[in-house]
């Protein structure tokens, strides 16, 4: 039986996966705004699916060119649009939007 985490995202471990290169397999998840098939840095595998992941990671050993390629994008777009100094910048303008209160 599968069990349910739908608190569960895995956002921290994909940005890690990105950060060091690697290509991403990742269970689909809806709350998860980066479409890693779109932007071909992975695969995705629908919750449960046993055999999409035994799938994925064959693809990955049999493809080893796509799969550096996948990784070497994914560290691209940390470096270029998922990382921290743009999370904290963009947090700052909406805080900057914020009218002071009134006491």
């Amino acid at each position: 039986m599968v069990e349910k985490k739908e608190q569960l995202i895995g956002l921290t471990s994909l940005l890690d996966g990105m950060a060091v290169g690697k290509p991403i397999i990742m269970t689909r998840n809806q709350l998860v705004n980066i479409d890693i098939e779109k932007e071909h840095i992975g695969i995705w595998v629908e919750p449960g699916d046993v055999k999409g992941w035994e799938n994925a990671i064959a693809y990955l050993f049999e493809h080893p060119e796509e799969a550096e390629a996948m990784g070497k994008r994914a560290k691209k777009l940390c470096e270029t649009k998922y990382n921290t100094h743009i999370f904290a910048a963009k947090l700052a303008c909406v805080f900057n939007d914020i009218p002071p209160k009134n006491n």
